[in-house]
């Protein structure tokens, strides 16, 4: 149930960053949800054993599932160190050599592991050899340290969050961060109790790690996708201004513009472009004029509306998810 339920976040998540593609420089973001819920898709059983029955039985699926967790967590820092700095992150690619020496660890030791069948409790059924807890040993010492580098780095730069939904998100994402790091803890417990044969202890641990899990995986997908939707939201409430105010214009543009030598504002299909244009010709008419131009006072409270509009930024929620 826990595995449906944050494949679902994950899933909409996804959904969330294909709609605002458009309106991002970099797609991290979405490499890093599509990468998360395939991970999380293949971890349901009926899934997992219908996947890895094709594979021939031999758990690669786990392998599969565990790699694109790693490298969707990877973009997934990176995205949101790069969103509250507003800058790409030069000291940032230290993860990127992280990801390959964990990678090439977890292959080694994912060989050695004595498998004799196809399982949806992976560590549960071989967890008690020691290849096995290296191996989930690594990628979860990985996972901490990058979710520990990130939240320390959003908290680094609060300051730069000047939207509440960007504050709101990323603080969100931080405490997902702290929680995760818990929940590293907790299966290096978990996997060392295995192997002590701490029966107790583990079954201890074990009860903490689907409800952490949940807790970590909702944080970190709601603080991501709370600016994503704010500014996809935005930017939808002010196209539909701007083409409001092209409307209202376009009677004053016609009768002090229409006629004269200046370049058409209709020749660019940007509502955005467009209503700049149509300002910057309509006062430049009007100063060609010297004076003889009279606007009317509806005329100048609308060409007003429109100055204070282009006077906004575009973007008012600058470190949204990019």
């Amino acid at each position: 149930m826990t595995q449906v339920a944050v494949t679902s976040l994950m899933a909409l998540l996804t959904v969330v960053q294909f709609i605002t593609v458009r309106h991002r420089r970099s797609q991290r973001i979405l490499y890093a949800s599509a990468l998360i819920t395939l991970a999380m898709f293949l971890n349901i059983d009926e899934v997992y054993l219908a996947v890895d029955h094709m594979l021939g039985g031999r758990n690669l699926t786990t392998f599969i599932s565990d790699g694109a967790l790693i490298t969707g967590t990877y973009f997934l820092s990176a995205a949101a160190i790069v969103s509250v700095r507003g800058v790409q992150d030069r000291k940032g690619r230290w993860p990127v050599w992280l990801l390959v020496v964990a990678g090439c660890v977890m292959v080694v030791a994912f060989a050695f592991i004595d498998m004799w069948h196809s399982s949806t409790r992976f560590m549960i059924d071989f967890g008690g050899q020691w290849q096995a807890a290296v191996y989930n040993s690594v990628q979860f010492v990985y996972l901490g340290l990058v979710l520990g580098y990130t939240g320390v780095v959003i908290l680094q730069n609060r300051s730069r969050l000047t939207t509440r939904a960007s504050s709101i998100g990323f603080t969100m994402f931080a405490v997902g961060c702290v929680i995760g790091i818990v929940l590293v803890i907790d299966v290096l417990g978990m996997n060392l109790s295995h192997l002590m044969g701490w029966w107790d202890t583990l079954r201890y641990l074990q009860s903490l790690y689907s409800p952490m899990f949940f807790v970590v995986m909702a944080l970190l997908c709601t603080g991501l996708a709370i600016p994503a939707a704010a500014r996809f939201v935005l930017r939808h409430w002010r196209g539909r201004h701007t083409a409001a105010l092209i409307r209202e214009l376009v009677p004053l543009w016609t009768r002090v513009v229409s006629g004269s030598a200046l370049p058409s504002a209709f020749r660019d299909d940007d509502d955005e472009m467009q209503l700049h244009r149509m300002v910057v010709e309509i006062e430049d008419a009007r100063f060609r004029s010297g004076g003889e131009l009279q606007l009317s006072e509806d005329e100048v409270q609308r060409l007003r509306l429109a100055h204070d509009h282009i006077a906004i930024p575009d973007d008012l929620f600058q470190v949204a998810a990019r």
